[in-house]
């Protein structure tokens, strides 16, 4: 199997007992092929995010590490940002299971263009955004939440 986790809107930061390294960990020693496309943002020993330089390697656990620019200014806290590749590393991964993890992504379009074109790989979804730390205010629950990002989840649904 080659599995491909992809992290939206968040930092992957190697070493972390976060989903994303545990699950990826535990799929590659079960003998999968195992990438995770993310950003370049991850935690710094202090908990800050610090641009990684890297772009692509292999971490600890064997996996795969591709972590991509992002289209537009290059910030951590920018909402409607996009991942500049995406379908391009998705083309040459060939994956038989993508998880995608946050479903709040303009990026939802270019994974359900490439499940469309491929109907035999499995997405898996999740969302990392709740009340408890998202749609705090009236612009995020009202607009991003109940319009864009209910959108661009709808385009998973199929």
């Amino acid at each position: 199997m080659n599995i491909v986790h992809v992290c939206l809107n968040s930092s992957v930061t190697d070493g972390w007992n976060y989903q994303e390294n545990l699950l990826t960990k535990y799929q590659k020693r079960s003998g999968h092929e195992v990438a995770i496309i993310t950003s370049r943002w991850m935690h710094n020993d202090t908990g800050g995010l610090v641009m990684d330089e890297r772009t692509r390697y292999v971490n600890d656990d064997g996996v795969v590490m591709i972590r991509l620019d992002m289209n537009g200014k290059e910030d951590s806290k920018r909402k409607l940002r996009t991942f500049r590749g995406l379908a391009n590393e998705l083309d040459l991964l060939k994956p038989n299971i993508i998880f995608i993890h946050n479903v709040c992504s303009r990026d939802n379009a270019v994974l359900a263009r490439y499940l469309k074109i491929h109907p035999d790989v499995i997405a898996y979804a999740d969302s990392h955004a709740d009340f408890s730390n998202s749609a705090t205010n009236w612009v995020s629950k009202n607009i991003l939440h109940k319009i864009i990002w209910r959108h661009y989840a709808q385009m998973l649904v199929p």
